[in-house]
């Protein structure tokens, strides 16, 4: 999932149609990409555009809702992404991408993000295109259809009592674990970190 929103993000960033709109945020761009359309079929909850100087130069944040994107209020997860020095906007090289998972207020986010580029990846690096997807019960279901694995996944704060020993053990370094406790089940686990490399939810899988 992280994968193809780096990808997508990426499909957009090295553009000389995006190379120019990040610079001079061109009323004919918006009107050909920066539609609910785009949202939908990326199956996007955030867009944003930010110059590599903080710079936010257009984004939306938008809830599903039946089989629509809603437009929703996310100043305070747009003012968050666009500083400088986020992860998500900071990249090393042109053909850099960052995939994961970011912490918001709105709720967990698997992002994805790539720098804005000439379509020949050439040129001075003009900022990020940054796409998110949030991280529900509903999406979690689906990875489990497809896997056919039982999971849960749960920020460490709301991690139930019976999960605690396990988090204690990843906590001490271990990258996972397994309860063979339950003679019928087997219970495993891993502690996913955020793109800020801190350590963010708890995966469960029966």
């Amino acid at each position: 999932e992280t994968q193809f929103l780096s990808d997508s993000a990426n499909d957009y960033a090295a553009w000389d149609d995006t190379y120019a709109f990040i610079e001079d945020g061109n009323d004919e761009y918006k009107t050909e990409n920066l539609i609910p359309e785009t949202f939908q079929n990326l199956r996007l909850n955030l867009l944003a555009f930010i110059r590599k100087d903080g710079t936010l130069v257009w984004g939306e944040v938008r809830r599903d809702e039946a089989k629509e994107k809603a437009l929703i209020d996310g100043a305070s997860l747009l003012e968050a992404l666009a500083r400088a020095d986020h992860r998500l906007v900071v990249h090393t090289g042109s053909d850099s991408k960052i995939s994961g998972l970011w912490l918001t207020d709105l709720g967990p986010l698997m992002v994805g993000s790539a720098p804005i580029t000439t379509s020949n990846r050439d040129g001075e690096m003009r900022g990020a295109v940054v796409m998110g997807r949030f991280l529900t019960s509903d999406v979690i279901e689906k990875i489990s259809e497809q896997t056919r694995v039982a999971m849960t996944l749960s920020l460490l704060a709301d991690i139930p009592a019976s999960d605690q020993p396990a988090l204690a053990r990843l906590r001490s370094g271990a990258a996972s674990w397994v309860d063979a406790t339950d003679l019928r089940t087997l219970f495993g686990y891993a502690l996913f970190k955020d793109v800020m490399d801190q350590p963010a939810m708890l995966l469960r899988a029966e």
